[in-house]
Parts: C-alpha cells; sequence; structure tokens
C-alpha cells in the first residue's frame, strides 16, 4: 500500500495527515507494507519529522512494516537532524 503527501508536512498539516494515514492503515490487514512516499515534499518541519519517526516506531512494534520513499534532498536533511538512523526510506530522484 503506499500513501502519497503532496507538498508540505508541518505543523499545519501533519494532524491531518496522520489522519489520513491512520484510514489507510485501518482499512489493510496487520504487517503489511506501507510505502510513504514523500517525493512531491517542499516544505517539511520538526513537526513533520516528529510525525515520520512516531510512524516508524509504529511499524517497528509489528502494526506495519513501513518505509519512506524520498528525494535526495530529503536524504540530506534526515541526515542533518539525526532522522535517518531512525527512519527506514529509499532515494527515488526521478
Amino acid at each position: 500500500m503506499t500513501y502519497k503527501i503532496e507538498k508540505e508536512l508541518t505543523v499545519y498539516n501533519v494532524e491531518e495527515v496522520m489522519k489520513g494515514i491512520r484510514n489507510e492503515l485501518d482499512t489493510h490487514e496487520s504487517g503489511e507494507g506501507f510505502i510513504l512516499d514523500l517525493t512531491d515534499i517542499e516544505d517539511i518541519d520538526t513537526a513533520g519529522l516528529q510525525m515520520l519517526v512516531s510512524l516508524q516506531k509504529y511499524g517497528d512494534a509489528g502494526k506495519c512494516e513501513c518505509r519512506m520513499l524520498i528525494t535526495e534532498a530529503l536524504k540530506k536533511l534526515f541526515i542533518t537532524y539525526g532522522a535517518h538512523d531512525v527512519l527506514e526510506f529509499e532515494v527515488n530522484d526521478e
């Protein structure tokens, strides 16, 4: 299952995005793979990063296999903030 986030993941929309993700996860079987597509993200702040870490921990607890599809620019941001050690992601710069 893939869930795509458009444009931004900030304090202004993180609650709405998390509700959408929860709705998607509720409709799929536990343990099913989940890909969060962040390739169109133009803006992310610490609230967005916190949400991603929280989602990753949820997946690590056995609720789902969670991976993130990101751009090279987002990877650099993850490295800057140390999130690359926690988040499972693959870079897709198409």
